[in-house]
């Protein structure tokens, strides 16, 4: 048997090491990348090392450099320009990394003997950032300019900006200048981004500047102070008392059904308070304000923002109590959310049938049945953020002794609705059991959410027997059902009404008419008598909502036509004197006529209480116009003379042939 000696083992070892070595360096042999590429969602030109996987899947390692240019021609001309500059080690960022942006704009002022005259404006940003594993670590700074008319002026400036483990940490601090006022974030944290200590926040609220000095103990906000900075005035004070006791229960060892959770949370503190709640609003501003920093800070981390700049989690962190759920409660937590959703789905369903809603005037306990699932729906609606944490289990994180005083508010012992019918206004009550929701917050909720669904069930049973015979009419059903839709749709119209001079025109005619005009309307579909009655009633509806939608198609000759004569109207005039050119109001006594007109059919049309006469007012408007405009380069010095004696509305048409 041949045995090698020991010199000669370590020599054949080495050699068989050495080999594996040359091919594992062949196989990661870096290559490099120069061309079109997409990164982050955006196309642009990239050069970067990369190798190739046992999968021959590419795989980032090595320097990395990204460049996008976009521009925009709208009238002025848009630039975008962004570059990356970094490092990547198997696909993780690492190292220093440099965002580069530069957003412009161009606008073209003049040219003088070939010599462009332009304003540019827009923002410059620079981030740098450093990177271990993929994750933040280390010093980041970020710096935005303004440029205003060539001019660069600091906006935003950070250079203590700490990150370990991809969380802030030790300080944050950052300022924003905005002309001469001076905006920023300073505060301190712990281990894993949580917040602690003092933080002074300063940012503008309206034409306000706030200064905001919060405090935190280990991520717990202990309270909040907002003053103006101009007046002194302090605007907000609270003092989160229930978290100090608890957090001094915690120190002493006395805490009972709750602890720390494990689980960090976003900016918005809370310890049992909903959104709309004092104790929640007074953060509000200030989360907004250093959210938008962060997002800026990380909108080129996907780890932070998607391809759209929306924020997927942020490295900063308050913390929260848990709070123990007994097998009851588990139980409670897990059927609620389908009960509520039962209810709040039966609400939607009744009020949007187009045969209850049309018809429910037809009688007193109709119109108290709809009215009811309009109160109650309103209280689901109210109820939503409640039950969506129900819902998503993260009502353990809220105190219910606290979340009892809000809740409570939205089931009373009594209720009472009323309905204006056509002998009076009328009036019914209902009463509930009395619950203690700090008592039993589930039983409470669910006993409620139980009286309340057996109330619900009593006014559907009768108004399914009352309404049975219409929904039998297949006719009156399609009628009733086609008119819904037609008024949700003729209501959208005028709530969607944007342009300059129209919005208040339209929503004086949505009240007076969609809305108390309708509810008429409806009131005497429902107290007429045969099949042939009301349907002369649906046809008179569809008439009415028919007209509303013409006038809404019109309703910019009020604006249009006005700014139009008053252009065509005036002609541009040289002064010999004064080396100047201006307007003048040609035919100013014809004009003047005209604007009488104009004016007293536009009131008329505001003041207008039938609906059939609104077109009127709109067809005489235009006559108006048209006539305008055949005089305009007419003779018209005897009809102007005419005019002068035209002292009545009427006088003046009939001198203009209206």
């Amino acid at each position: 048997m041949f045995v090698l000696s020991c010199p000669m083992r370590k020599f054949y070892l080495l050699s068989f090491l050495f080999n594996l070595l040359i091919q594992f360096s062949w196989s990661q042999t870096k290559k490099i990348y120069e061309g079109d590429y997409t990164f982050l969602g955006k196309p642009g030109k990239a050069e970067f090392e990369y190798i190739l996987n046992s999968a021959s899947e590419q795989v980032k390692d090595g320097r990395f450099y990204f460049e996008l240019s976009e521009r925009k021609d709208n009238g002025q001309s848009d630039f975008l320009k962004r570059t990356y500059s970094g490092a990547f080690v198997m696909n993780s960022r690492n190292g220093i990394w440099e965002v580069m942006e530069e957003n412009l704009s161009v606008k073209i002022k003049d040219i003088v003997d070939l010599d462009v005259k332009a304003d540019l404006s827009g923002v410059q940003s620079k981030i740098t950032a450093q990177y271990k594993n993929g994750l933040p670590e280390g010093s980041w700074t970020f710096e935005r300019n303004l440029i205003e008319g060539g001019n660069v002026s600091q906006s935003v400036q950070s250079d203590r900006i700490f990150f370990k483990n991809g969380k802030l940490s030790n300080r944050l601090e950052f300022r924003v200048i905005n002309g001469k006022t001076a905006q920023f974030v300073r505060g301190r944290l712990a281990e894993g981004g949580i917040m602690t200590g003092e933080w002074t926040l300063s940012y503008t609220s309206g034409d306000r500047l706030i200064n905001e000095v919060r405090n935190y103990e280990n991520g717990f906000l202990l309270g909040v102070v907002r003053r103006d900075l101009l007046t002194g005035e302090v605007l907000d004070e609270v003092v989160f008392f229930d978290t100090i006791d608890k957090l001094n229960a915690i120190r002493k060892g006395t805490q009972k059904g709750f602890r720390v959770a494990d689980e960090n949370f976003d900016l918005e503190y809370t310890d049992g308070f909903l959104s709309e709640d004092s104790k929640a609003l007074v953060q509000k501003e200030g989360n907004a304000f250093l959210q938008r920093f962060l997002t800026n800070l990380l909108a080129h981390d996907p780890a932070f923002s998607d391809q759209e700049g929306n924020v997927k989690s942020l490295p900063i962190h308050t913390k929260r109590m848990v709070y123990e759920l007994s097998r009851a409660n588990q139980k409670a937590v897990e059927e609620l959310p389908d009960k509520f959703q039962e209810l709040k789905d039966l609400y939607e369903k009744e009020l949007n049938d187009p045969a209850f809603r049309l018809n429910r005037y037809q009688n007193d306990s109709l119109a108290f049945a709809f009215k009811y699932f309009e109160l109650q729906n309103e209280k689901m609606a109210s109820l939503d953020e409640l039950f969506s944490l129900v819902e998503t289990k993260q009502i353990q994180y809220y105190d219910l002794e606290i979340l009892a005083e809000s809740v409570s508010f939205n089931f009373p012992d009594t209720e009472e609705i009323r309905v204006k019918l056509d002998e009076g206004e009328k009036s019914m009550s209902f009463t509930y059991s009395k619950k203690d929701f700090q008592v039993d917050f589930y039983s409470a909720l669910n006993q409620s959410l139980d009286e309340i669904r057996e109330k619900t069930l009593g006014f559907l049973a009768y108004a399914d027997k009352e309404l049975t015979t219409i929904r039998q009419n297949e006719e009156l059903v399609n009628l009733s059902r086609e008119l819904d839709l037609k008024r949700k749709e003729v209501i959208r119209l005028y709530e969607e009404t944007k342009e300059d001079g129209l919005v208040a025109i339209a929503e004086k005619l949505k009240e007076r008419f969609l809305i108390n005009q309708m509810e008429l309307e409806e009131s005497a579909l429902a107290n007429s008598g045969g099949f042939e009655d009301r349907k002369a009633n649906y046809n008179r509806i569809d008439l009415f909502l028919e007209t509303m939608a013409k006038v809404h198609e019109q309703l910019g000759v009020w604006v249009v036509q006005k700014n139009e004569l008053d252009q065509i109207y005036q002609e541009e005039t040289f002064n010999p004197f004064t080396y100047s050119r201006y307007n003048q109001r040609v035919k100013p006594r014809l004009f003047e006529t005209y604007e009488e007109l104009f004016d007293y059919y536009y009131a008329s049309f505001l003041e207008e209480g039938d609906f059939s006469n609104l077109t009127s007012w709109i067809v005489n408007v235009q006559k108006l116009g048209d006539r305008m405009r055949e005089l305009r380069n007419a003779e018209t010095k005897k009809l102007e003379r005419s005019l002068n004696k035209a002292n009545t509305i009427s006088k003046m048409e009939s001198q203009l042939g209206l």
